[in-house]
């Protein structure tokens, strides 16, 4: 039989990938037996009684890897700080538009990356809203365009007064 030869980035790699597979393996099978204890209403011989069982968790010692850390994943967009720090900076509620044409002009990006940029903040903006739930928007009545606003110029869903004003 040939022998395998690895480096130690695969080695590292495999204890990780197998470690993980074991950790998934004895969580599944806790969850099974608990789930079967509770259709038996309780009533397990001791020997199927999952408290009293000695559990695969003690049988496997499962040392966590510390040799490599995990990162954040993928590359982090510019352009949600750039909004946040644009908000601050100018004090007041900025369109999408203004945002752009500040980034374009701020950056000297060229015509062709215009359409790029718009996506990206426009993008940004959404997370930043959505999932972050750093931004607002607000509308005045009768427009369509929307302004961006920082959470904290908000009391109770609505734009503060000082704010409102600046806008109009």
């Amino acid at each position: 039989m040939n022998n395998l030869v690895l480096t130690q980035e695969d080695r590292s790699e495999m204890k990780q990938f197998y470690q993980g597979e074991l950790e998934i393996a004895i969580r599944k099978v806790k969850h099974i037996r608990t789930i079967l204890y509770k259709l038996n209403d309780g009533n397990f011989d001791d020997e199927e009684n999952p408290s009293k069982k000695t559990s695969l968790i003690s049988t496997f010692q499962v040392e966590p890897d510390t040799s490599r850390e995990k990162g954040t994943r993928g590359r982090k967009s510019l352009w949600g700080n750039y909004i946040l720090s644009l908000l601050k900076e100018e004090d007041q509620p900025l369109s999408y538009t203004q945002i752009i044409n500040m980034a374009v002009e701020k950056f000297d990006l060229p015509d062709a990356k215009i359409k790029n940029v718009k996506q990206a903040i426009t993008n940004s903006a959404f997370r930043l809203r959505v999932t972050n739930k750093k931004i607002d928007t607000f509308g005045l009545p009768g427009r369509k365009e929307r302004f961006l606003c920082l959470s904290d110029w908000f009391t109770d869903g609505v734009l503060n007064s000082e704010y409102q004003q600046k806008v109009a």
